[in-house]
């Protein structure tokens, strides 16, 4: 059973933990432990609805084969709510804004209703009013979504101009332009990608960098350059939205690609990171080019006129942050357990087919992938992280949500990445301020 979509807002979004393409391996509440191997999804969905736990533990296994253990505080979601949050990354004096953004959500059948572009407009209007010198935005493992929103969410951040290009089947391909003048924010910005970061999330990244607005940093992302529509296979029910609603049968088909204003694209390729941060062993083989029928990479000819802003000479942050990075213990642990799962996972595996053997090897195998997603955290905190001022009233009301409050804040205090990013936007203000 594939996670195939993640409520805005709800407990799973909030916990960054939780991502598309993630397969369910077990649920726990309380003393019941559910697996897809016995139940389907709607006996899950009974079984989530009407249990009196208010805590869940749901075990996933995610894209590198590592098996995560994810606990949750089951809250209502009130349809008013902001679905993206912004939190405040301190250091002495220094604050820099943070907004992690699983995907690029929208309602599909209302398309005047706001997206995600707009709820994180909302957390950076609140987070300038607590005076952040810098954003980073997180689209770690963030698989893509609606293409609009991203293009939105860009808007934020170019003044006006082309976003990008796209080329449809036997048409001339045409630019994708900002209609909206005007930018909401002007400060240092850094957008944090991964291997999982695909799609919308490579269309934002490359804005961002054809524009020289910040720097992408992370490592370099799945490679997805195309777009799709996903229509019924019974084409009757077009004619009717009842009968739309009511049709399970959909095929999803590419109708289009889309390509960087200097003409070429990331499609097989990825986006290449400004700074590049040790990545996850497991993901290359998990990568567009690896699909059976995926589109070669190419390239186009298209005049574009654009005003980008002068691009910054990142050489010496990017020595900074690899100094800092060969320094620091937790890294250090970090490589050393990424080593022992590659190693793990290059290497020719033998199934055991006997029931104990098999268990042993099974275990063994899952305490090696839990020291794994232990070590990209420290032990210590590392970079202090608070609510915005307006979310602090609001998180103070519910004690159930004020509990998961503090895990995110926890999280997000001793996540090795956050801590070296937050780093790299300080010396990037420090430069652009010389």
């Amino acid at each position: 059973m594939i996670i195939s979509y993640i409520e805005p807002g709800g407990a799973a979004w909030q916990s960054n933990m939780v991502n598309e393409g993630d397969i369910l391996v077990s649920l726990k509440m309380g003393a019941l432990i559910v697996t897809p191997d016995v139940t389907n999804f709607n006996d899950i969905q009974d079984k989530l609805d009407k249990t009196s736990e208010k805590k869940i533990s749901i075990t996933l296994k995610k894209q590198n084969g590592q098996q995560k253990t994810v606990r949750l505080i089951k809250q209502k979601i009130a349809s008013t709510e902001n679905s993206v949050k912004g939190y405040v990354l301190k250091q002495g004096n220094q604050k820099i804004g943070y907004i992690s953004l699983p995907s690029f959500y929208t309602d599909m059948r209302e398309h005047n209703l706001p997206g995600c572009a707009n709820d994180v407009a909302k957390e950076i209007v609140k987070l300038q009013n607590d005076s952040i010198k810098g954003l980073i935005i997180d689209l770690r493992n963030n698989g893509g979504g609606s293409m609009q929103e991203a293009m939105n969410l860009a808007g934020i951040f170019v003044d006006e101009g082309p976003l990008f290009i796209l080329k449809e089947k036997n048409k001339k391909p045409y630019l994708v332009k900002d209609i909206n003048r005007g930018s909401l924010f002007k400060k240092p910005l850094v957008v944090m990608i991964n291997e999982t970061s695909a799609s919308a999330s490579e269309l934002f990244s490359n804005i961002i960098k054809d524009y020289n607005i910040g720097l992408v940093v992370g490592q370099t992302s799945y490679g997805k350059g195309t777009a799709q529509n996903v229509i019924p296979l019974d084409t009757n029910v077009l004619r009717s939205k009842s009968a739309s609603e009511s049709n399970t049968d959909f095929i999803k088909i590419t109708n289009s690609k889309f390509y960087r204003l200097n003409c070429s694209t990331h499609q097989g390729n990825g986006v290449v990171p400004d700074i590049e941060l040790p990545g996850s062993p497991g993901y290359s083989i998990y990568k567009e080019n690896k699909e059976k029928f995926f589109l070669a990479s190419d390239s186009i000819v298209k005049k574009v006129v654009y005003s980008p802003q002068p691009k910054a000479d990142v050489s010496g942050i990017a020595t900074k942050s690899n100094a800092r990075i060969k320094a620091s213990e937790d890294f250090k642990r970090y490589f050393q357990s990424s080593d022992s799962v590659a190693h793990l996972l290059n290497s020719t595996q033998k199934i055991a087919l006997k029931y104990p053997d098999y268990k042993t090897h099974k275990s063994q195998t899952n305490i090696l992938f839990s020291s794994f997603e232990n070590a990209s955290k420290s032990k210590k905190v590392l970079v202090d992280c608070v609510n915005n001022t307006f979310d602090k009233k609001l998180d103070q009301v519910n004690e159930v949500a004020k509990e998961f409050n503090e895990r995110i804040l926890e999280s997000i205090k001793k996540d090795i990445f956050i801590a070296e990013t937050f780093s790299i936007i300080n010396d990037f203000i420090q430069q652009q301020n010389k």
